[in-house]
C-alpha cells in the first residue's frame, strides 16, 4: 500500500515481478547483480553508467558530460525509461537501479522534474526492493562521488522507497555472499528463472 506521500493520488500502477537493488554509488549494486546473473537469473544494468562508459568511449570524460545537468538527466530518464519497456511485467529482473532512483539524483542535481515524468518513473510497482548500505568510497573514470555525496544519495533512496510505501530491505556493507543468502531469504523461492 502507497503512503500518505505518493504525490498522485488515483494513480494507477502497473504491478511487476521486477527487483529493485539500489543505493548509492559505491554500494556493492552492480557487483551483486553480476552475481545473480552468473546464478541465472534475469539482470539489467545500470543504464546511467552505461550512458556514462559509452561517452568515456567517446573521448568525454565525466565532467564533461555532466556539464549539462538537465540534458543528462533527461537522456538517463530515456534510456531508463526505455529499458524497462524490454521486460514484460510478468518477468522477475533484476535492476541495478530501480526507476524511482532517477528522481532522487534529479533532486540532489538541483533538477525539478515534472509531473509527467514523476507519473512514467513511479507507475511501475516493483515486487522486491533492496537497498544496500554504502561501502567505502573508490571513484573511478565514471563514479566521482564523495563519501559525504554518497551518504545523501543513500538516505535519500532509502527515504524515497518507504515513503512510496514499499516494505525495502536495506542490507548491511556485509560480503557479497552474505548479501546474495539475504536477498534468496527474501525471494523465499517463489522466484522463477
Amino acid at each position: 500500500m502507497l503512503s500518505h506521500k505518493m504525490p498522485f493520488p488515483n494513480f494507477e500502477l502497473k504491478q511487476t515481478e521486477w527487483i529493485a537493488v539500489t543505493g548509492s554509488p559505491c554500494s556493492g549494486k552492480t557487483s551483486l547483480i553480476e552475481e545473480l546473473a552468473r546464478m541465472g537469473f534475469r539482470t539489467s544494468p545500470d543504464v546511467a553508467r552505461q550512458y556514462f562508459e559509452m561517452m568515456d568511449a567517446k573521448g568525454l570524460d565525466t565532467m564533461q558530460v555532466r556539464g549539462d545537468k538537465r540534458l543528462l538527466q533527461k537522456e538517463i530518464l530515456r534510456r531508463a525509461l526505455e529499458n524497462a519497456g524490454r521486460y514484460l511485467l510478468e518477468t522477475p529482473v533484476f535492476f541495478d537501479y530501480g526507476l524511482p532512483d532517477n528522481i532522487v539524483f534529479s533532486d540532489l542535481s538541483g533538477i525539478r522534474m515534472g509531473k509527467v515524468e514523476k507519473r512514467k518513473l513511479l507507475s511501475f510497482r516493483y515486487r522486491h526492493v533492496f537497498i544496500l548500505e554504502p561501502l567505502p568510497i573508490s571513484n573511478d573514470r565514471i563514479r566521482i562521488e564523495s563519501r559525504s555525496e554518497q551518504e545523501v544519495i543513500f538516505k535519500s533512496i532509502r527515504r524515497l522507497y518507504f515513503d512510496l510505501g514499499y516494505d525495502a530491505i536495506v542490507i548491511p556493507h556485509i560480503s557479497i555472499d552474505a548479501r546474495i543468502e539475504i536477498v534468496m531469504k527474501a525471494l523465499s523461492g517463489g522466484l522463477r528463472l
